[in-house]
Protein backbone atom coordinates (compact mmCIF):
# COMPACT_ATOMS: atom_id res chain seq x y z
CA UNK A 1 0.00 0.00 0.00
CA UNK A 2 1.91 3.35 -1.04
CA UNK A 3 1.75 6.45 1.32
CA UNK A 4 -1.01 8.17 -0.48
CA UNK A 5 -3.80 5.08 0.64
CA UNK A 6 -2.29 4.97 3.98
CA UNK A 7 -3.37 8.49 4.75
CA UNK A 8 -6.31 8.26 2.28
CA UNK A 9 -7.66 5.29 4.21
CA UNK A 10 -6.35 7.32 7.80
CA UNK A 11 -7.92 10.75 6.89
CA UNK A 12 -11.10 8.78 6.19
CA UNK A 13 -11.15 6.48 8.99
CA UNK A 14 -12.04 9.82 11.40
CA UNK A 15 -15.31 11.73 11.22
CA UNK A 16 -15.68 15.12 10.04
CA UNK A 17 -14.71 17.74 12.57
CA UNK A 18 -12.07 15.34 14.08
CA UNK A 19 -8.86 17.18 14.79
CA UNK A 20 -5.99 15.48 12.67
CA UNK A 21 -2.91 15.72 14.59
CA UNK A 22 0.27 15.43 12.30
CA UNK A 23 2.58 13.03 14.81
CA UNK A 24 -0.94 10.11 14.92
CA UNK A 25 -0.72 10.55 10.89
CA UNK A 26 3.46 9.97 11.36
CA UNK A 27 3.04 6.92 13.70
CA UNK A 28 -0.05 5.52 11.39
CA UNK A 29 2.36 5.61 8.14
CA UNK A 30 5.43 4.77 9.15
CA UNK A 31 4.79 2.50 12.60
CA UNK A 32 6.13 5.15 14.49
CA UNK A 33 8.12 8.00 14.02
CA UNK A 34 9.14 9.37 11.12
CA UNK A 35 12.02 7.79 9.26
CA UNK A 36 15.59 9.82 8.88
CA UNK A 37 15.42 9.47 5.07
CA UNK A 38 12.19 10.82 4.48
CA UNK A 39 13.19 13.97 6.48
CA UNK A 40 14.30 16.21 4.10
CA UNK A 41 14.74 19.80 3.86
CA UNK A 42 11.65 20.21 1.38
CA UNK A 43 9.79 18.39 4.02
CA UNK A 44 8.32 14.81 3.75
CA UNK A 45 6.31 13.45 1.94
CA UNK A 46 3.40 12.63 4.02
CA UNK A 47 3.68 16.84 4.52
CA UNK A 48 3.94 16.85 0.89
CA UNK A 49 0.41 15.03 0.92
CA UNK A 50 -1.17 16.86 4.01
CA UNK A 51 -0.11 20.33 2.33
CA UNK A 52 -2.49 19.48 -0.38
CA UNK A 53 -5.43 18.37 1.48
CA UNK A 54 -5.11 21.89 3.53
CA UNK A 55 -4.42 23.81 0.23
CA UNK A 56 -8.01 22.41 -1.21
CA UNK A 57 -9.70 22.77 1.77
CA UNK A 58 -10.61 19.35 2.86
CA UNK A 59 -8.00 19.69 6.31
CA UNK A 60 -8.31 23.39 8.08
CA UNK A 61 -4.91 24.26 10.13
CA UNK A 62 -6.47 24.72 13.80
CA UNK A 63 -3.21 24.98 15.82
CA UNK A 64 0.84 23.38 15.24
CA UNK A 65 1.21 19.89 13.82
CA UNK A 66 -3.59 19.79 14.41
CA UNK A 67 -5.36 19.79 11.61
CA UNK A 68 -9.72 19.45 11.32
CA UNK A 69 -11.20 17.05 8.98
CA UNK A 70 -13.08 19.38 6.62
CA UNK A 71 -14.40 16.75 3.99
CA UNK A 72 -13.77 13.19 3.88
CA UNK A 73 -11.54 12.40 0.61
CA UNK A 74 -13.04 10.41 -2.20
CA UNK A 75 -11.54 6.64 -2.14
CA UNK A 76 -10.92 7.08 -6.20
CA UNK A 77 -9.05 10.25 -5.54
CA UNK A 78 -5.25 9.46 -7.38
CA UNK A 79 -2.72 11.57 -5.98
CA UNK A 80 -2.13 12.70 -9.97
CA UNK A 81 -5.51 14.26 -9.22
CA UNK A 82 -5.25 16.06 -6.05
CA UNK A 83 -2.22 17.81 -7.43
CA UNK A 84 -4.38 18.75 -10.69
CA UNK A 85 -6.86 20.62 -8.68
CA UNK A 86 -4.10 22.09 -6.44
CA UNK A 87 -2.55 23.62 -9.66
CA UNK A 88 -5.68 25.17 -11.04
CA UNK A 89 -6.64 26.60 -7.75
CA UNK A 90 -9.95 24.56 -6.92
CA UNK A 91 -11.15 25.17 -2.77
CA UNK A 92 -13.83 22.83 -2.18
Amino acid sequence: MSIWEKLLKYINSKDVGDTIKRRDIIYHIYGGPMPKRYQGSYGSTVDNYRRLLTRLGMLDHSGRGKYELKFHIREDLKLKQLAMLVVHGVKL
